[in-house]
């Protein structure tokens, strides 16, 4: 019976392989599995959020009635609206995570083990990985490719 390192809905990790639960499922048995490493992509792409077009519209509209309404006070009051609402935009819209993701060499080619998003769930992926790969090491190796050596 395999010993179990991690399980979740989307990946196991046993004493025997290593299952991404994608379309389609990905197997690796951890005996073939070599030159393992981490690799971090860039931060993702931040979109155009709610609070960047409420930004844009509450300038526009402050603007465009500048002509109808002449009174200056109204007009900073939207654009002072504008200006936080941009700020806070550009706060708060940034999605600062980086994708990581598990490379490893699998027979004679290189493959991604896993892709996330989720540090902590990407952690505890790598931490059973590097357990189950402890547990099935030749007595007295000195392997530590995911500790970075």
């Amino acid at each position: 019976m395999p010993t179990t390192y991690y399980r979740s809905h989307e990946v196991l990790v046993t004493s025997d392989a290593f299952v991404w639960r994608t379309d389609p499922i990905r197997v690796y048995r951890i005996k073939h599995l070599r030159d393992v490493g981490i690799v971090r992509g860039a931060p993702a792409p931040a979109g155009l959020t709610a609070t960047h077009t409420a930004a844009l519209a509450t300038g526009a509209v402050a603007t465009a009635t500048w002509p109808v309404i002449h009174s200056p006070v109204a007009v900073a009051a939207g654009l002072t609206l504008a200006a936080a609402l941009t700020a806070a935009a550009f706060t708060t819209g940034r999605d600062h995570r980086r994708v990581c993701e598990l490379r490893a060499t699998y027979g004679d080619r290189r493959v991604v083990l896993f892709a996330s998003a989720d540090g902590q769930v990407f952690r505890q992926v790598t931490r059973g990985l590097l357990r189950a790969m402890e547990a099935a090491a030749e007595p007295g190796s000195t392997w530590y490719e995911l500790a970075g050596g």
